[in-house]
């Protein structure tokens, strides 16, 4: 059998169903239910899911359709700025994930790890 983080699998048709495979896979690894948070067209502060654990830990994520049909390839600054919209996010964060359909990347990897190093020495959540 393959192990699943050696697998290929296709890319959601569009980004709904996308975030529809966020939301699934989020709820599997933590074993509690995610939900979308709000709607499309309403201000999500840089959080397009949110998983509450039962110790009231809120896992926030932001589904990124970057890549093959989607678009534009992830970078860098996209990191920052979802990061930064989360500012305005009016619960507590515990740990923030940015998912995305685009190629593991080093240079996005080190990058949420500054970010993380940062956060971590404020007080704040980290960035996966």
């Amino acid at each position: 059998m393959t192990a699943p983080n050696s697998a290929s699998y296709p890319i959601p048709a569009d980004w709904q169903n996308f975030e529809r495979l966020c939301i699934t896979l989020m709820s599997e690894i933590y074993g509690y239910k995610f939900q979308a948070y709000g709607r499309s067209g309403q201000r999500q502060n840089g959080v397009d899911a949110l998983g509450i654990l039962p110790n009231g830990d809120v896992i926030a994520v932001q589904c990124k359709g970057k890549d093959q049909g989607y678009g534009s390839r992830l970078k860098p600054k996209d990191i920052h700025t979802a990061v930064k919209e989360t500012k305005n996010f009016k619960n507590r964060i515990a740990h923030f994930y940015i998912l995305s359909t685009c190629p593991n990347d080093v240079t996005l990897e080190d990058e949420a790890v500054q970010i993380t190093q940062s956060h971590l020495f404020q007080g704040r959540f980290p960035v996966t």
